[in-house]
């Protein structure tokens, strides 16, 4: 998890934590880097519309800004993916750029996964069994959601 340390935000979390945490950041850099379907509803809360109503306005700014933040999404990802060690667990001080990417990565990926399996707030609220298969991808987004959580509570520490 993160903590405040003289001033300093540090991570420290298991070799099974940080190997899931390179599998997620990877599968999200995949399904960015990597042709999505048109309508893809991933791909519209990661990479939303500009106006709902103005085909012009939204296809306009898909034009100035989209492929900057394609790249802006993809180098935070890849910069909190380079904090991870190949294997074991992670423990490292963070500096402000990496503590950033954390935080985007954290909330992106998050978002990703509530998207696709198509989380609601009662099946966020129900308990989760980690070890039931068909629950798994609950059991990470509480994950990440609890990592997150605890990311911005060593910030305001």
């Amino acid at each position: 998890m993160f903590r405040k340390k003289l001033g300093k935000i540090t991570a420290d979390v298991s070799e099974d934590e940080a190997k899931l945490l390179r599998s997620v950041i990877g599968q999200y850099l995949d399904l960015l880097e990597n042709d999505q379907p048109p309508g893809d509803p991933v791909m519209e809360r990661l990479l939303p519309s500009a106006s709902l109503d103005d085909e012009e306005v939204d296809r306009k700014y898909r034009d100035l800004a989209l492929n900057e933040l394609q790249n802006h999404k993809r180098s935070t990802a890849n910069t909190a993916l380079q904090c991870l060690p190949h294997r074991g667990p992670w423990s490292q001080e963070l500096g402000p750029e990496e503590t950033e990417a954390w935080l985007v990565v954290l909330g992106d990926v998050r978002l990703a996964i509530g998207t696709r399996i198509g989380v609601t707030e009662e099946l966020m609220s129900r308990p989760v069994d980690p070890e039931d298969p068909d629950e798994w991808s609950m059991a990470v987004l509480h994950y990440l959601g609890a990592l997150q959580e605890n990311l911005v509570e060593a910030l305001s520490d």
